[in-house]
């Protein structure tokens, strides 16, 4: 190879490096839009995947087509903004077009340069005129650093917008409803227990149950796959009411559940729990003409060590004393029986 063609080789690959540069500022602008949308697309499937959630109500179903759902947006996304855009081959005069477009003042230099870049050496009318060309291609090119200039404004456009999309994520999880959080636990984590569960379901004990006549009925609702900082006890009775009430549900000492007591049941009711717009499969209390504990009385009788008076409560039930305290227990019941027990916390019936 003679001097001259040593010479031009040398301008080709200078004049390569500088096209391959901006490719790679080009390329580095691409995917960080590209990331911005799949950001964009992540938060979309969570709020799909909330309102799927609202109208097919609750069910391990209801996870399944949130998961393909959510999972096909984000599929798509990804591939279309990040894996193609990745793999995508462009040509050293597709660059040198699209530098061309973003600085006019260049008046096709490049796009001449690129052009003599693709023909060989031997094949090029004057060499000497190509090598100019491409020393001035390429002293354009630095000035442009390598591609950065050009990229820089949209570059900060995207980042700007990444943070954006993240914070309005972050704002989302850590104070929208409690939803979002559960479905994306249900897209991102469903290899969790909680994950795992139906989606927005509330479980209700005892449900379905026979309760004698003046009874009272404890009833408890979990919440699963979503949390809520309240639950309604929504409940008609068959006494000619039209209009269902609600009543507001204490949540338990454990912070698991809400529990709530109904008293002095005399007609068969229906009964669900809601909570966030999430309602429970609606129940039936049947009331039965089988005896029930309508009030407990009780009679104190202090140690007399205390010097104290015995103390009757005449409705009552929780009792607090002194160590040694003899406590009397008179239960008034809704129907004659012919006897009655009491059942202790530890197992134990007296």
């Amino acid at each position: 190879m003679t001097p001259i063609e040593l010479a031009q080789a040398g301008r080709d690959e200078e004049l390569r490096d500088a096209v391959g540069a901006i490719r790679r500022h080009w390329r580095r602008r691409v995917l960080l839009e590209g990331a911005v949308l799949l950001a964009g697309t992540i938060i979309g499937a969570v709020l799909i995947g909330a309102m799927l959630s609202a109208i097919l109500g609750p069910g391990s179903s209801t996870a399944t087509i949130v998961r393909v759902v959510g999972y096909l947006l984000i599929g798509g996304a990804a591939t279309r903004f990040l894996i193609l855009p990745a793999m995508r081959r462009v040509d050293d005069e597709k660059i040198a077009l699209y530098v061309e477009e973003k600085d006019p003042a260049l008046r096709e230099l490049l796009i001449s340069a690129v052009h003599e870049l693709e023909r060989p050496v031997a094949d090029r009318s004057s060499p000497a005129l190509a090598a100019r060309v491409m020393a001035h291609a390429v002293e354009a090119v630095a000035r442009l650093e390598h591609g950065a200039a050009i990229e820089r404004p949209r570059l900060r456009r995207a980042a700007g917008g990444l943070a954006a999309v993240v914070a309005t994520g972050a704002l989302l999880a850590a104070f929208g409803p409690g939803v979002l959080r559960d479905v994306a636990r249900v897209l991102f984590v469903p290899w969790t227990e909680a994950a795992a569960a139906p989606v927005l379901a509330v479980n209700v004990t005892p449900g379905n149950i026979d309760v004698p006549r003046g009874a009272a009925l404890d009833v408890r609702a979990d919440l699963l796959g979503f949390t809520a900082p309240a639950a309604e006890l929504v409940f008609k009775a068959d006494s000619g009411e039209t209009e269902w009430i609600r009543i507001p549900m204490l949540r338990d000492s454990t912070g698991a559940g809400y529990t709530i007591r109904l008293f002095d049941l005399v007609h068969h009711t229906d009964y669900f729990v809601e909570s966030e717009g999430v309602t429970s499969a609606t129940f039936r209390v049947t009331v039965t003409n089988m005896p029930a504990v309508s009030k407990v009385a009780l009679e104190l009788r202090f140690p007399s060590h205390t010097a104290l008076a015995p103390e009757t409560i005449e409705d009552g039930g929780d009792v607090a004393a002194v160590v040694g305290t003899t406590v009397q227990v008179r239960a008034t019941v809704t129907m004659p029986v012919t006897g009655g027990s009491l059942n202790f916390g530890d197992g134990t019936i007296v």
